[in-house]
């Protein structure tokens, strides 16, 4: 990239960049799990006794 131009410089808030990027995946995987979580209790509780 420096070859193309030689005023091309790396962007200064990596930290910030990477943040979002770690709370982008736990929100991701927030939504993915958390549905699935609530299909597989609901379907233990009607498999289970209620006296158990």
């Amino acid at each position: 990239m420096k070859a193309d131009d030689p005023e091309f410089s790396a962007g200064p808030d990596f930290k910030r960049d990477m943040v979002n990027v770690c709370v982008g995946i736990m929100l991701q995987t927030f939504l993915v799990v958390l549905p699935t979580y609530i299909v597989i209790r609901e379907e233990q509780s009607m498999s289970v006794p209620s006296y158990c």
